[in-house]
């Protein structure tokens, strides 16, 4: 018997995402690849918890791409590592589905003396 459909928005798998990768080993921050739209949203107090990540869904297939600045003296590739591994094990978790991909983009890293 089919019970129905499920359809859950980019924007809610762009959340969970965001939010395994602020709880990384090593990372500073996420950069957004949409400037505009995140400086509007700070301006109306608008919180993105989806920042820095970008969602490509098509059928059943999520690819996730997560854009970051590591914290200087990190292994970047134990950072990217354990972004891929939490965004991983939080779709299985909260979605109920691994991603096709988890993409690490490296935009940066952040020296000791900036805050």
């Amino acid at each position: 018997m089919k019970l129905g459909k499920l359809s859950v928005r980019d924007e809610v798998l762009a959340a969970i995402a965001g939010a395994a990768t602020i709880d990384s080993y090593g990372l500073a921050t996420m950069v957004s690849q949409n400037q505009v739209r995140e400086s509007i949203s700070g301006w109306f107090g608008h919180d993105n918890p989806g920042r820095g990540v970008g969602i490509k869904a098509k059928g059943e297939s999520v690819v996730v791409d997560v854009h970051i600045v590591v914290t200087y003296g990190t292994r970047i590739s134990e950072v990217a590592r354990n972004v891929m591994d939490k965004v991983i094990y939080q779709f299985g978790q909260q979605v109920g589905c691994v991603p096709e991909r988890v993409n690490v983009f490296v935009q940066g890293v952040r020296l000791p003396d900036e805050q």
